[in-house]
């Protein structure tokens, strides 16, 4: 058994990847706040979010329309900071600009994102 504090450099860094995520929501409204990382988003993004109250939480995918093209989640959360990821669930939609719309109790808040 090694129990030597001595520093041993036995790994590369191809032997490790890591996501750089800022979780900082800043653009708020009433309470509520959404962003979704990375910015152009891809088949694999994560939205963080922010909800001032309790009850029932949607976040849905709008075109430039306002037209409702996916829910993303739909569920009863608590007040408080949530994030998620996605994996594959925008791969549906063409490149061009959207909107994450997020709801609580018929308040919310939009921001504008795009898929590549």
């Amino acid at each position: 058994v090694n129990c030597s504090p001595a520093v041993i450099n036995n790994y590369t860094a191809a032997q490790f990847n890591t996501v750089s995520h800022n979780s900082t929501i800043k653009d708020m409204k009433g309470g509520f706040g959404i962003k979704i990382s990375p910015n152009p988003a891809s088949s694999v993004s994560i939205i963080d979010y922010i909800v001032p109250g309790n009850g029932a939480v949607t976040i849905s995918v709008l075109d430039a329309s306002g037209k409702k093209l996916l829910v993303l989640f739909d569920g009863a959360q608590n007040a408080g900071q949530y994030q998620f990821a996605l994996s594959n669930q925008l791969n549906a939609l063409s490149r061009g600009v959207y909107f994450l719309r997020l709801q609580q109790n018929g308040k919310g808040h939009f921001t504008k994102f795009v898929k590549n």
